[in-house]
């Protein structure tokens, strides 16, 4: 449910995501105190983001949920403080009985939350969808929700072989559209063609049915809306795409805006289609050293003629790393070998 059985050191791509979630919870600090929010993701085996928004945020009401019985038991032997609360369910029942859930919590009925739905089943993409717009019908203002579901076009539907030969593009790529559009149902964004059916244009696409959705549970007469903050694709084993959005009264966008700044963080989204990509190259301790200590005066091009070998297959790769890197390095994560 939460691609638990991925070794944690592989997944550098998510190491930065899950970073970049909890850098944007500090800035939304800026306007408003997180203290009181409930913390609510699918922590996995590790529970990593809990320990994060613990140490780095402050928040003490936190609560994961894996309808996986292994996983539940491994996260209730793996818990980093005792703050954290463990559920045995999955995320439809949890979205249709969240009041309930909160209140049988200690938190009441309706508390502030910041909540992470994080998907990998690409089969259940429609029914995740839905499930994010039943939860905005019970968020209040100033609560975040983020998720993160599958994005790769491969996952909706792979080539196969056809009187002995492979698929064309002009032959798959109508079908991925066609069975996109029945799983995504009522939020299929109109006007999609078939040429959008690959890795670089299907998180457009799901974040435009995201969109749909929020749009959905927010009309444009209402007083609340659900404001786009974040949205990052990378690779996890399989294209994913993160969305990150805050309810807002209408009435307190441009001051939330202002106040945490956000148009000045690199990873903000001005918008459904500003869709950032998350790809870091895999760097030596040598290498990472050498790069640091000419940010920010070197540009990736600057970066990699100093290097002298490309980070890639050739020179346009390289520097394509060296950008990713640039952008990313507050997040890297250091992986070591240690004997115990």
């Amino acid at each position: 449910m939460s691609g638990a059985t991925i070794p944690y050191a592989l997944r550098q791509n998510k190491f930065v995501d899950r970073r970049i979630f909890i850098d944007l919870l500090s800035r939304i600090e800026r306007y408003a105190p997180l203290d009181d929010h409930v913390y609510i993701s699918m922590g996995g085996a590790t529970l990593e983001d809990h320990r994060l928004a613990h140490a780095l945020i402050g928040m003490n009401r936190l609560v994961s949920f894996d309808s996986e019985e292994w996983v539940v038991a491994r996260q209730k032997f793996n818990k980093p403080v005792d703050y954290v609360q463990i559920l045995a369910t999955t995320s439809g029942d949890l979205v249709s009985n969240f009041s309930a859930e909160m209140n049988s919590l200690g938190f009441g009925g309706a508390p502030n939350v910041a909540i992470w739905l994080d998907y990998t089943a690409p089969a259940k993409l429609g029914e995740q969808v839905r499930e994010l717009n039943q939860l905005l019908d019970v968020l209040q203002p100033r609560d975040v929700v983020r998720i993160t579901v599958n994005s790769s076009a491969s996952a909706i539907y792979r080539p196969t072989m056809k009187d002995g030969k492979l698929e064309t593009a002009n032959q798959f790529q109508p079908i991925r559209l066609e069975k996109l559009a029945k799983r995504l149902d009522e939020y299929m964004p109109d006007g999609i063609l078939p040429g959008e059916m690959t890795d670089e244009g299907l998180p457009r696409v799901i974040a435009l049915a995201v969109s749909k959705a929020v749009k959905a549970a927010f009309p444009a007469n209402s007083e609340h809306v659900a404001v786009p903050l974040s949205l990052v694709r990378y690779t996890d084993g399989q294209q994913m795409l993160s969305c990150t959005l805050v309810v807002l009264e209408r009435s307190e966008i441009e001051v939330f805006k202002e106040r945490t700044k956000a148009s000045k963080w690199p990873f903000y989204s001005d918008g459904w289609e500003d869709i950032h990509q998350l790809s870091i190259p895999d760097l030596t301790l040598r290498e990472r050293m050498f790069i640091n200590e000419r940010i920010p005066r070197k540009t990736a091009a600057e970066l990699c003629a100093e290097l002298g070998f490309a980070l890639g297959g050739d020179e346009d790769e390289a520097k394509e790393h060296l950008a990713q890197y640039l952008k990313y390095y507050r997040f890297y994560p250091h992986f070591h070998h240690v004997n115990l």
